[in-house]
């Protein structure tokens, strides 16, 4: 329903495990500019889109661990030409594990961006 949605304001992409063309869907979301892709963790590994800001709705889930949440804002930014990317972690309620997460990038990020 969420891609349905999104669908009306600009090109969307959903990609799922039950997706059959993951790939060709993946190739499509690479060469829109201004596009979404709606995921499940399917996409947490093995997609790499330039200038990317990445969300997480639901991130308070059991099914997100921390070095799950962390692979996924990985995706964000992901060149050399827009390194950074902003990421959103939507939840319904307090979420130690988001808030854990972004503390460990919040340091990683400190050794490896000196001047930021």
């Amino acid at each position: 329903w969420m891609g349905r949605l999104l669908s009306l304001v600009t090109e969307c992409h959903v990609c799922t495990s039950r997706t059959e063309d993951r790939d060709a869907v993946m190739e499509r979301f690479r060469n829109e500019p201004h596009g979404i892709m709606i995921a499940t963790t399917v996409l947490e590994r093995g997609i790499t889109v330039k200038g990317t800001d990445v969300a997480v709705y639901g991130a308070e889930s059991e099914v997100f661990g921390e070095a799950s949440l962390v692979q996924m804002a990985g995706r964000a930014g992901r060149s050399a030409e827009c390194p950074q990317g902003d990421v959103l972690f939507i939840c319904h309620e307090r979420s130690d594990t988001a808030l854990q997460c972004e503390h460990s990038l919040q340091e990683d990020n400190r050794y490896a961006l000196p001047d930021v």
